[in-house]
């Protein structure tokens, strides 16, 4: 089977693989969360892809990093949650985690250090957003392991 759209297929896998809560209200949190997540996620990768480095491409992956730093700090501090939307991890906290190791904290970033250097000190900058890093590494670093190779 072949399915497109990044989104819908996200949020397939997550509930199929038991990363997408069952009730309407978290349900709701977790698609709005990730729907922002979303947006933010397209104006880094983007940028990454094309390998600009100018004013306004720097300015819009920071801005964008920014965002998703602040919403992590404050929806965490409203919550008191381990995750993102709860106390259990979701479909957000893996757009999470691709972000931190994609546009974030990457030795291979495709323009080297220009947004991974800034990145990671704005990350460290934040305390809440930094611990809810380091937890997210070490959740996630099991199921790392065990996944299967891209082939490519």
């Amino acid at each position: 089977m072949k399915m497109n759209e990044t989104c819908a297929l996200a949020r397939y896998l997550a509930k199929k693989l038991g990363y997408h809560p069952k009730t309407p209200k978290e349900c709701w949190d977790v698609d709005a969360t990730f729907d922002f997540l979303y947006e933010k996620w397209g104006k880094m990768a983007f940028t990454a892809m094309q390998c600009k480095t100018d004013d306004d491409s720097a300015k819009a992956y920071f801005d964008a990093t920014e965002a998703v730093l602040d919403k992590i700090c404050a929806k965490l501090e409203k919550q008191k949650s381990k995750w993102l939307c709860g106390n259990k991890l979701t479909v957000c906290d893996f757009q999470v985690a691709h972000m931190m190791w994609s546009y974030w904290v990457n030795d291979m970033h495709n323009c080297g250090d220009f947004y991974t250097k800034k990145c990671t000190e704005m990350c460290k900058a934040r305390p809440t957003a930094g611990r809810y890093l380091m937890d997210l590494h070490a959740e996630i670093a099991p199921i790392l392991k065990t996944r299967k190779s891209a082939g490519f």
